[in-house]
Parts: C-alpha cells; structure tokens; sequence
C-alpha cells in the first residue's frame, strides 16, 4: 500500500510516477521500491545482492549492504523532501 502524494513534485515521487528513472546508486544495487507510507515514515524496499557482491565466504560484503541501508534510508528521506539539495548526510557509525 501506498500512502504517497502523487500531486508532489520531488524526485521521489517524479520516480514512483514514472516520470525520472531511479537513481544510478538504486539499479546498481538491485534496489526496488515497494510501499511506501509517508505517514507513518515507512518505505519497503528490496535489493538483490549479485556474485559481484560476495566476498570469498560467499556472503555478502558489509560494505555492499552498508551501502544498501545508505540507499534505502535516503529514499525515505528524499519521499519526505521537497527538494533534494537540501539532504542531510547520514552518518551509519556505531
């Protein structure tokens, strides 16, 4: 379910409309968008991690999913925006 307002004009909702393509970061990644609920601050999402991404243990490396968390937390971010230039920078530390 979607929870979006489609009469915004931000990127994220250009993207959700077909209108602009996802960005770069989201394809490489095998990023896709599932519901998404601005209310309640919530975006499903879902990544496929490829061979590419596996270190010799045959998992995935931390830094490819430190990089999927990266991408899935600005996608929300970006939802709620109404522009993007003014993102804050997200900090993943311990």
């Amino acid at each position: 379910m979607t929870s979006l307002d489609m009469n915004l004009d931000n990127y994220f909702a250009r993207m959700q409309r077909g209108q602009v393509p996802p960005p770069p970061i989201c394809s490489l990644l095998g990023g896709r968008i599932g519901a998404v609920d601005l209310k309640a601050g919530t975006l499903e999402s879902a990544y496929h991690a490829t061979p590419a991404f596996l270190n010799p243990a045959g998992q995935v490396q931390r830094g490819m999913l430190g990089a999927m968390l990266d991408d899935v937390t600005a996608m929300l971010v970006t939802a709620s925006r109404t522009q993007i230039s003014d993102l804050p920078i997200l900090d993943l530390s311990p």
